[in-house]
């Protein structure tokens, strides 16, 4: 099989959404597949598009998590999101010893079931952004991440 081929029809591109409306504008681009907005629920996004949940965080954010969860996952959901910018003050801010405990809580449990990313991390600097997310992978050696997630600003 022809590498570059392949790479042309892949499904990894996702839409971030707080109106599920504007996600249907995008159903009709082959390679957009999946959508999330922040949250472990979501109502309306077009057939076609997968639901990604997101644990945003480890305050109130875990008290309905593993169920919306697995409701996501007997939905067909195949794959969950951990931690929005877990490095930033302003979003989840977390310590990398308190998200590796939280991941190993909250997110393992459905390892084998869906595919599990990391942290969403900034493209901050210093300790931020891939610093960050390093010393977590290397905290949380242990851990199930199947796929790498960056917001990336530029």
């Amino acid at each position: 099989t022809n590498v570059i081929s392949l790479a042309s029809t892949s499904r990894k591109r996702g839409i971030a959404y707080n109106d599920a409306a504007f996600v249907s504008s995008f159903s009709r681009f082959p390679k957009v597949s999946w959508a999330y907005n922040w949250a472990d629920v979501t109502v309306d996004i077009p057939p076609g598009i997968e639901y990604v949940p997101m644990l945003w965080g480890l305050g109130k954010q875990i008290e309905d998590w593993h169920s919306h969860a697995e409701n996501a996952i007997m939905s067909d959901t195949t794959h969950l999101l951990a931690f929005n910018e877990p490095d930033l003050t302003s979003q989840a801010n977390l310590t990398v010893d308190t998200a590796v405990a939280g991941y190993l809580e909250h997110m393992e449990p459905f390892a084998g079931k869906v595919k599990l990313g990391s942290p969403a991390v900034t493209n901050g600097g210093g300790h931020m952004g891939l610093s960050w997310l390093k010393d977590f992978l290397l905290g949380c050696s242990s851990c199930t991440v199947d796929f790498v997630a960056i917001h990336w600003y530029n």
